[in-house]
């Protein structure tokens, strides 16, 4: 029900209760079809999971389709995972989308490598199942908070009234490890 103040009183403001998307839409890029059942089976009770075997394919789905968040391999045919995620990072359109990458390739250097394309988070195979619901959880539920709207955690920055599809400067520079200081979180 609408409540209406008279003229000249002002209601006391209320804050939207939040809200987590009740059905997120995940892209999975792997050329293993196995791996990609794998990842249906986890999520697809509770979201929408896009699937994509090749880099090239991942690109258009994300044009399309706007993936709330992309669980994206490194070994990849014709274009490599890394690739696919700098071209997202330069992407106006893409370059805010929470990207997992998902991985056999575990060197420090690849995971090193991977941050610094834009990376918010990189897990190796074979993954522990609850992490990685875990991360996702909790990507997902940033990516819904307003107080990371000037964050780039892919919330609101710069303007957009879509909270997946941030344009700020620093938008999808944060890592899951720097995107709030452990020292700013009270319990």
């Amino acid at each position: 029900r609408l409540r209406v103040s008279p003229p000249g009183v002002l209601a006391p403001a209320r804050e939207a209760p939040m809200t987590l998307p009740t059905k997120a839409r995940l892209l999975v890029v792997d050329d293993q079809p196995l791996n990609i059942r794998v990842m249906c089976e986890i999520f697809g009770g509770e979201h929408e999971v896009l699937m994509a075997t090749s880099g090239v394919e991942a690109l258009e789905i994300c044009r399309r389709q706007a993936p709330d968040l992309v669980l994206l391999d490194v070994v990849l045919p014709n274009a490599n995972g890394l690739d696919i995620l700098l071209k997202m990072r330069q992407h106006p359109a893409l370059k805010s989308i929470p990207v997992v990458m998902l991985t056999a390739k575990k060197s420090a250097g690849d995971v090193a490598l991977g941050e610094q394309v834009g990376a918010n988070a990189y897990l190796t195979k074979p993954f522990n199942t609850d992490e990685l619901l875990a991360r996702l959880q909790s990507m997902l539920r940033r990516a819904s908070l307003p107080a990371f709207a000037s964050t780039g955690t892919g919330t609101g920055a710069g303007g957009s009234t879509d909270p997946r599809r941030a344009t700020g400067p620093t938008a999808g520079n944060l890592t899951l490890d720097t995107a709030l200081p452990l020292s700013l979180i009270h319990i």
